[in-house]
């Protein structure tokens, strides 16, 4: 084999060796998942930023009901009792489990993918952490993405930390808002039936809560690998070049000459 080709092939190796422990900083971004059963059949598909908008006078009926806030409210008749704490998941089918058991009596679910290292993670839990008190009558997950990231790709999630709204399984809504406790607030006030509890004092407790405020300092030993291999890689390979080795010549003939003279 050529010296080109073995300079070809550790190149390779090398930025396969960066892309295999860059996980963390980007996720593939596919179409949203399906879990559980499908919704009822609509004539139009909303997306997500116009399922909750007025209707316009152009709109058939048809078109106009799906305009409608998503559905969360328990019946009146279940005794289900109130979630007031949020629920840390680490497994996908724990996920799974919670978003498949959402039946008439709690139909929404409210989880958010974090990672204990990311610091935009922690600046968002203290919000996430008090949203179970003013919303009792929804469910609150957190799903730690870093430990097991095959699921990220599962439902689109490009970054962390990112909360969707499952409706009977299904991924219904993406909050893209700065994380505060007023945005999460007016954004489950406006796109579902629920009404936020705004009477209830928050407390530090509830803040700090059971999702982590500070970020967990990790360190990437694939990726310095890669990040070293890389550099020397590049450094031998411009040694060995051929200006390198000419302009080496070159001193070493300069040097000669002046030894002599």
């Amino acid at each position: 084999m050529s010296r080109r080709k073995q300079n070809v092939v550790l190149l390779l190796l090398g930025c396969w060796f960066l892309l295999a422990s860059s996980d963390r900083l980007a996720f593939e971004h596919r179409p949203l998942a399906r879990v559980g059963p499908p919704p009822a059949p609509t004539c139009k598909r909303p997306s997500y930023e116009d399922l909750c908008r007025p209707p316009k006078s152009s709109d058939s009926v048809e078109n106009s009901q799906t305009c409608r806030p998503i559905r969360c409210r328990r019946d009146e008749s279940s005794s289900t009792s109130e979630n007031r704490f949020l629920e840390l998941v680490d497994e996908p089918e724990s996920l799974e489990n919670r978003l498949n058991s959402s039946t008439s009596e709690s139909p929404c679910v409210a989880v958010i993918f974090y990672a204990d290292w990311c610091p935009f993670s922690a600046k968002a839990a203290p919000a996430f952490n008090a949203l179970p008190r003013v919303y009792p009558d929804l469910k609150f997950v957190a799903y730690n993405a870093s430990i097991v990231s095959s699921i990220n790709s599962r439902f689109g999630i490009m970054g962390l930390p990112t909360i969707l709204l499952f409706h009977r399984g299904w991924a219904r809504l993406r909050f893209n808002v700065t994380f505060s406790l007023e945005n999460l607030i007016d954004f489950i006030n406006n796109r579902t039936d629920l009404t936020p509890r705004l009477d209830v004092q928050l407390t530090d407790d509830d803040y700090r809560g059971p999702l982590p405020s500070r970020h967990r300092a990790t360190y990437d030993y694939a990726l310095t690998y890669s990040v070293a291999f890389l550099t020397g890689f590049v450094a031998w390979t411009a040694w060995n070049s051929r200006p390198t080795r000419q302009l080496r010549l070159w001193f070493t003939r300069t040097h000669r000459d002046s030894n002599r003279r």
